[in-house]
């Protein structure tokens, strides 16, 4: 029989059980009990001129911003946390030191930051400097190139090489240096006395230029260990081409560098960085045999015989071009004339492969194709060669332009260079065996402009590929050799006396005479020289020093007076208008073209720089 009492106590523990669970869920879920508690500032930081980062001792608490002014003298905080005893689903308690970011409504500048919860002011550190990155290690190819201690001195240095020139039977060389910035002429001069030895050697060296690089020495070395990856069985060859501050890779067909170019847009490396250059081995044609000095003429109807398709073929447009029959261009061209000869027939007959030749005494030679070269030139070739005793014809394929486009391309750059106000341009040359477009600069007022190179250069690159195609930069590397000239000369244009600098550099004196009687004419502030009776006028301009003396009219030049009437003469010669700017300046240049406006002629009388003026006799 159950106990009335147990069975009275066991329904007041359930009961009470029930009540507590129902009052631990209502509790859990409000989010448990919570209190605050009034935290110090521990630590401040200003991590940027606008925030500030406050660090508070939070244990078991989350910190909160309770008050926050600012003023112009301080920044007043007061911090707290919240403690929350348990409950409160998905409560997540950070750890002690906690930072609290505050920003700021104008930057810190020299206002305090007081801690309302103790009275004090928090000295606020700034965080210190990033730490130094560790440099990457240089490139093993850098090191043995010698290059690396020349890279870690001047980070902008982007390789040299040298170029052997001759003049009489004497050698000399000129040293180009790559360089970001291309107006390091000093730096580019220590850094080849550095790479140049043994030290005899360096009095060899007739003249050090700095060439803009596009890309540093160790960029191009650290580039070279991704592309020297590529594998491939039609490249020659990858290297670091330090004459033209590239990485090239030398692949043997059109097939092969259409998969290195795959490859390459797969590695972390600029693709403009590397060139990629098919090369076929260079063909040479000599004598079949040293000891027959002219070979026996084999009849045109058995050469005809011997032709390939593709040398029919050719040789056909050759014949229907001259209007002459295909038995007279085998016997024209298959043994007969000079290399010459051979040349200017494929230089006329294929003009879209023909890019440039060499051809020296004894029928050695040189042939450049912007291609392959066709079929029936190749026969010309070895025809002349085996024709010939002593022949020597290297033919090289893949030049990458024509001639034609060489000469557009020159053209186009350097009139563009000429047309830039900024600079004077003394010579443009595409090299055809390195496909080097080399430019001579002067900048105008004495001072190199980086920045002033690099418009030109944009500038007349363009022009260079409207002339042409695009593509043909993948052929052409472009340098500009600027020659800083000395025109800080005071008053280069002193009233109507125009006056050329000190030195002008690269460019030479004329070898005739300037002479004719001066006139000034007052309402127009010019000078002239020409005829007596003023029939045919021309502005002059005078050698560095000269002057105007306004009363009486004359110019001072070398200790004489030149007044108007007197005869004077000196080294010099006529030059257009337009190149005056070159060689003067801009400031020069307008007011000889005012002037001659004003007497309606495009030239100006120019004495070359410390020439000798005779004034009356």
């Amino acid at each position: 029989m159950r106990n009335p009492i147990v069975a009275a106590l066991v329904a007041s523990v359930v009961t009470g059980l029930v009540v507590f669970m129902a009052c631990y869920m209502v509790w859990y879920h409000a989010g448990g009990s919570a209190w605050r508690s009034w935290k110090g500032v521990e630590e401040a930081q200003l991590t940027a001129p606008d925030r500030l980062s406050l660090i508070v001792n939070s244990c078991e608490g989350t910190p909160q911003i309770s008050t926050i002014r600012q003023t112009e003298v301080d920044i007043q905080v007061q911090l707290y946390v919240l403690h929350i005893l348990r409950g409160g689903a998905d409560v997540h308690f950070p750890q002690c030191l906690t930072r609290v970011d505050i920003p700021l409504s104008e930057p810190l500048g020299n206002r305090k930051l007081i801690d309302l919860h103790t009275g004090q002011s928090v000295s606020v550190s700034s965080p210190g400097p990033p730490p130094e990155p560790t440099p990457e290690p240089v490139a093993s190819i850098i090191v043995d190139k010698g290059l690396a201690r020349v890279a870690e001195q001047w980070p902008g240095f982007g390789g040299y090489y040298l170029e052997r020139q001759t003049h009489q039977q004497r050698h000399w060389y000129v040293a180009y240096v790559y360089m970001q910035d291309a107006c390091q002429y000093e730096e580019a001069e220590m850094a080849v006395k550095q790479l140049v030895y043994p030290e005899e050697f360096w009095q060899d060296i007739f003249g050090v230029y700095a060439l803009e690089a596009d890309y540093s020495i160790v960029q191009l070395g650290r580039w070279y260990e991704h592309v020297n990856g590529i594998t491939d069985p039609g490249i020659v060859e990858t290297s670091l081409d330090e004459s033209r501050n590239r990485l090239e890779i030398r692949v043997v067909d059109d097939a092969a560098a259409q998969r290195v170019e795959e490859k390459l847009k797969e590695l972390p490396v600029p693709r403009e960085s590397v060139a990629v250059r098919i090369r076929e081995p260079v063909k040479l044609y000599e004598p079949q045999s040293a000891y027959e000095p002219w070979s026996t003429p084999v009849p045109p109807a058995e050469v005809k015989e011997q032709l390939s398709d593709a040398q029919l073929q050719d040789l056909e447009a050759i014949a229907l071009q001259k209007g002459i029959s295909l038995e007279a261009v085998i016997e024209r061209y298959g043994s007969k004339g000079s290399l010459l000869t051979v040349v200017d027939a494929i230089r006329e007959t294929f003009p879209d492969d023909y890019a440039w030749s060499s051809v020296a005494i004894g029928g050695r030679g040189q042939i450049g194709f912007a291609g392959r070269p066709p079929a029936a030139a190749l026969w010309m070739i070895e025809g002349f060669a085996n024709n010939h005793w002593g022949a020597s014809v290297e033919v090289y394929s893949h030049v990458g332009f024509t001639e034609l486009e060489k000469q557009n391309a020159t053209s186009a750059f350097h009139f563009d260079v000429f047309d830039a106000l900024e600079v004077g341009v003394g010579g443009s040359r595409l090299e055809s065996e390195t496909g080097r477009l080399t430019t001579d600069l002067q900048m105008h007022g004495g001072v190199c402009d980086a920045a002033v190179i690099d418009d030109v250069r944009a500038s007349a690159t363009q022009a260079l590929m409207d002339a042409t195609r695009v593509d043909i930069l993948n052929s052409i590397k472009i340098d500009l050799i600027v020659h800083p000239i000395d025109t800080t000369w005071v008053n280069p244009v002193d009233g109507p006396v125009l006056t050329s600098p000190p030195s002008i550099g690269l460019f030479g004196g004329m070898d005739a005479i300037v002479s004719g009687t001066l006139h000034f004419d007052e309402s127009a502030g010019c000078l002239y020289l020409g005829t007596s009776d003023a029939e045919y006028l021309t502005p002059v301009v005078w050698p560095h020093g000269a002057s105007w003396q306004a009363d009486p009219p004359a110019v001072k030049i070398q200790g004489q007076l030149a007044e108007p009437g007197t005869f004077v003469d000196g080294g010099g010669g006529e030059i257009s208008i337009a190149a005056i700017r070159n060689v003067a300046g801009v400031a020069v240049a307008d007011a000889a073209k005012a002037c001659g406006d004003h007497v309606g002629t495009e030239k100006v009388d120019f004495f070359n720089v410390g020439s000798e003026v005779d004034v009356g006799r």
